[in-house]
C-alpha cells in the first residue's frame, strides 16, 4: 500500500522541499500507512544513499553512510517506544551534535524532546480518497 501513495515526482519534490530547509531532524507524523516510511526513502534517495531503506519499527533505528560525506542519514521509529529515554539510549543527542541528518517516524509521541533542535514538522494526514494524502511542512 505504501508505495501506491504518492506519485514519484510528487514524493521526489516533497523530499527536495524538506531537506531545502536544511533540518537537523525531519519529524514525521501520521497514522498508520499515511506513507512515513515511503517518504523517508525518497529522502534517503534525494541525500544520495542507494541502499535499501527498511523500516526501522522492530530494530528501532537504522543508519546509512551519505555518500561523499562523513555523516550519516538516520531512520529511528518511535511507534514502539514508551519514554524518551528510549530514544536517548539509542544516541540521538550524539547523533544531532555530529550534525547526520535523522528522519523519526511518530516523532509526535517526544515532540518536546525535538522542539530543543533544529526540526522540521512533517504531518502527512490521509486524505478522502483511498490514495490521497495531505503534507504539511512546518
Amino acid at each position: 500500500m505504501a508505495s501506491n501513495i504518492f506519485k514519484r515526482h510528487e514524493i521526489k519534490e516533497i523530499a527536495h522541499n524538506i531537506l531545502a530547509k536544511k533540518p537537523n531532524i525531519i519529524a514525521l507524523t501520521g497514522p498508520l500507512g499515511a506513507g512515513k516510511t515511503t517518504l523517508t526513502k525518497e529522502i534517503a534517495r534525494t541525500l544520495g544513499v542507494t541502499e535499501i531503506v527498511i523500516s526501522p519499527t522492530y530494530v528501532l533505528e537504522t543508519e546509512y553512510k551519505i555518500p561523499g560525506s562523513d555523516k550519516l542519514f538516520i531512520h529511528i521509529d518511535c511507534y514502539r517506544m514508551e519514554t524518551v529515554d528510549e530514544l536517548i539510549r539509542l544516541g540521538i543527542e550524539k547523533r544531532i551534535a555530529r550534525g547526520d541528518i535523522i528522519v523519526v517516524e511518530w516523532a509526535d509521541k517526544f515532540r518536546e524532546f525535538f522542539e530543543k533542535y533544529l526540526t522540521t514538522y512533517v504531518n502527512i494526514s490521509l486524505g478522502e480518497k483511498e490514495n490521497e494524502r495531505m503534507i504539511e511542512i512546518l
